[in-house]
């Protein structure tokens, strides 16, 4: 009877562990895909700004610039 007992808390410390062990499994499979997403986000930006190797700042200075002359533009044609 003691054997069955021991056998049973045996399986079920198993069972736990296995459950556990999936969890972290699944947290770190959503972690790496959350990192793709996000480098693959990095690229498609980087895609926009032409490749160049301009920074993110740089890349959104430009596009104020752009968006005060487009508005000077207009104001002008007005």
């Amino acid at each position: 009877m003691e054997a069955a007992d021991a056998a049973r808390v045996e399986a079920e410390a198993r069972a736990r562990r296995a459950a556990a062990a999936s969890e972290a499994s699944e947290a770190k499979t959503a972690k790496n895909r959350a990192k793709r997403a996000k480098a693959k986000a990095k690229r498609a930006a980087k895609r926009r700004r032409g490749g160049g190797g301009a920074t993110i700042g740089e890349a959104k200075a430009d596009e104020e610039e752009e968006e005060e002359e487009a508005e000077a533009t207009a104001t002008a044609l007005d």
